[in-house]
């Protein structure tokens, strides 16, 4: 006796059709909770974005923590070590060029970097300071303490030189 399986009988053979081979008894069935414990898509999608976010850092050198607060419009042109501490805040339309490290200091807290900041190449910011908006700081500075709106600040350690 032949089984049919949505198919087509030729002759004393079976000859399956696409229901056959493509029917709703032959496709998977759609993950539902009912057969999966609860948390282990939602596990496998954040395993499969850490794996992607370190490829991701491997071949652009850039690491930004997850935890970053990161404003729209924040433009970083170049590729090269930009470090960003999970604590760090950084405002709305700001410039971060290559070589930079935003991150902790030797004191608790991280960096508050207001709206439309540019930080040049080779720039650490380092610590709970606050950089102001519209502020330049320059390439190469190592911004430990607060920088006010507006000034352009360079050096080792930063200082505001123009406002």
């Amino acid at each position: 006796m032949a089984r049919r399986l949505g198919a087509v009988q030729v002759a004393g053979s079976q000859r399956l059709g696409l229901g056959g081979v493509l029917g709703p008894d032959r496709l998977p069935r759609p993950a539902s909770s009912d057969t999966l414990p609860p948390g282990v898509l939602t596990t496998a999608l954040r395993s499969a974005l850490r794996v992607l976010r370190k490829i991701v850092a491997l071949a652009t050198l850039i690491n930004i923590d997850e935890r970053a607060v990161i404003g729209p419009g924040t433009f970083i042109p170049h590729f090269g070590p930009i470090q960003i501490n999970g604590e760090a805040s950084i405002g709305a339309d700001c410039a971060i060029h290559q070589v930079c490290t935003i991150g902790a200091g030797s004191r608790p807290g991280a960096p508050v970097i207001e709206d439309h900041v540019f930080i040049g190449a080779h720039t650490c910011v380092l610590g709970p300071v606050r950089i102001g908006a519209g502020a330049v700081i320059g390439s190469g500075a190592v911004v430990i303490g607060d920088i006010p709106a507006g000034a352009t600040a360079v050096g080792v350690p930063a200082h505001p030189i123009a406002r």
